[in-house]
């Protein structure tokens, strides 16, 4: 077995400069960044990620303001809620097809499947969504005249988390309301016959308590 010998470091030399040395004497000093690159004191290096992030949330900020200063504007328009909501979209709509036109949101290539019924199916889709959409605006442009700005536009923006909640809790209710009644005389009198009234106080209203606890747990976690 032989013997190694390793040559000491000299002392005017430093760890940082001999390492490059040695990555140019075997050849691979271009697939290793240099280690003596240095950052200037008080400075931090910034990631794309970092940037991308701080981006995303500055334009979400940004379009959050302007949707909350939009209803104020139509609430002084001095025309209709129906009018207001067609020019509010017939006037952004040149901005917006032009921000989809410079900067497609992905690949207009479908994913899966035939690309005739996919598009065919998404079109439909979008449709739906519009038609939904439109609505959503008159709704909300009535409720505006109807009451206040602030109003109108919070419970329009909490309708997701009221329609999970309210939606999910309003079945469980429906259950439990369902597993109750069955142990209720009215409803031992109304269906006296056998053997429902058995099978409806045994496996029927256990098993409707049963959906309204899962349903309610959902409508909890719904707004967590």
């Amino acid at each position: 077995m032989h013997n190694l010998h390793i040559a000491p470091v000299p002392k005017d030399q430093t760890m940082p400069h001999v390492l490059p040395d040695i990555l140019r004497n075997t050849g691979n000093a271009s697939a290793i960044p240099s280690a003596t690159t240095e950052i200037a004191p008080g400075t931090e290096r910034v990631t794309p990620m970092v940037q991308s992030s701080l981006w995303a949330i500055l334009t979400l900020v940004v379009a959050a303001i302007l949707m909350g200063l939009g209803p104020i504007f139509v609430r002084f328009s001095g025309v209709s809620p129906d009018a207001s909501a067609f020019w509010r979209v017939a006037l952004a709509a040149p901005l917006l097809g032009a921000t989809v036109f410079f900067m497609p949101a992905g690949s207009s290539k479908p994913a899966v499947g035939n690309g005739v019924s996919v598009r065919k199916r998404d079109t439909g889709l979008m449709i739906l969504a519009g038609l939904l959409f439109a609505a959503d605006l008159v709704a909300c442009h009535m409720a505006i005249e109807m009451t206040t700005v602030g109003n109108a536009i919070l419970l329009n923006n909490l309708a997701p988390v009221i329609i999970g909640f309210l939606g999910l809790f309003g079945i469980a209710v429906v259950f439990q309301l369902r597993a109750i009644a069955a142990y209720a005389s009215l409803m031992k009198r109304a269906t006296p016959e056998q053997p429902f009234r058995r099978l409806d106080e045994t496996y029927y209203a256990p098993l409707c308590m049963v959906f309204g606890v899962i349903f309610m747990v959902l409508a909890g976690v719904s707004v967590t």
